[in-house]
């Protein structure tokens, strides 16, 4: 059973049998059909929607006399701004039919994998000849525990030099990338002096009053991180079905913006404008293909 229901607001599905019959409403009322144009098989995504940007899909072939064969499954949530403007990479998971973005977003000093939701529109450009340039991501992502954090007191100059600090930062990754080894040398520099700087402030001060955001990986799946972000606003929303009530977070996370949705009774404390949300997240994307 997927842990990540109770984010769209289906908490109470407990048993194999109330899934099951879940995912079968979804193949008779749907929102959405996704068909993917292969020549040999006849497949594609069906989509309930629970409330604007959410919902459940459903995986499957269509096969002539036996109708719709389910096979996988999985709870979605959509953005609603651009969260990246690099360059975006597409690769086809190992066990299945489903597809992984990745990122090297300057900001970060990882890769940045996430779950693709558009994976039907990617192979329809693939097979129709299209072009498959993705120069934008919309991230999103769903939490099933969370918690919020009071922010970190800065003044304004603070804000301006932590801006100008990571533009540059970004600049010298990019030419580090590219070979630059002067840009190498002042990375590890600046490293190992932030090495320094923080083993003398954690004797003294709360961790989360050091770290502002963070994005880090977690567990075993790539596109699974801890996060630590900077709420911007906060809207709800509400499972048509269920009633359960869902907070949808637009966050600021290492220079990241992205929406976030939890349900309201996984998280601890109250969401507020200029607060920090942390979490573990399930990381999703919409790749913004050319036009």
């Amino acid at each position: 059973m997927h842990k990540y229901l109770r984010a769209i607001g289906f908490s109470q599905i407990g048993t194999k049998q109330a899934l099951r019959r879940l995912l079968d409403s979804i193949e008779h009322d749907h929102t959405f059909q996704h068909m993917i144009a292969d020549p040999y098989t006849l497949s594609g995504t069906l989509e309930k929607e629970y409330d604007e940007k959410m919902g459940l899909a459903v995986y499957g072939d269509f096969e002539e006399g036996t109708g719709f064969i389910r096979e996988t499954y999985y709870p979605y949530v959509y953005g609603d701004v651009v969260s990246s403007a690099v360059p975006c990479h597409i690769q086809k998971h190992a066990g299945g039919h489903s597809y992984s973005g990745m990122l090297d977003e300057p900001s970060l000093d990882i890769s940045l994998i996430f779950y693709l939701l558009n994976s039907a529109e990617y192979i329809n450009r693939r097979h129709n000849g299209e072009s498959s340039f993705i120069p934008s991501v919309t991230l999103s992502a769903m939490s099933a525990a969370g918690k919020i954090l009071l922010p970190v007191e800065k003044t304004p100059k603070q804000i301006e030099n932590a801006m100008i600090a990571r533009r540059n930062r970004s600049m010298l990754v990019e030419a580090a990338k590219n070979g630059d080894e002067k840009a190498m040398e002042t990375l590890a520099i600046d490293d190992m002096e932030l090495f320094h700087r923080l083993n003398g402030r954690v004797l003294q001060e709360d961790l989360y009053s050091i770290i502002d955001t963070c994005l880090m990986p977690f567990g075993v799946e790539c596109d699974q991180y801890t996060m630590i972000g900077q709420i911007l606003q906060v809207d709800e929303k509400k499972n048509a079905v269920t009633n359960e009530e869902m907070y949808f977070l637009m966050t600021e996370c290492n220079g990241l913006i992205f929406r976030v949705l939890i349900n309201k009774k996984d998280l601890f404390g109250e969401p507020a404008p200029g607060r920090r949300f942390k979490g573990e997240i399930w990381l999703q994307g919409k790749a913004n293909f050319v036009s």
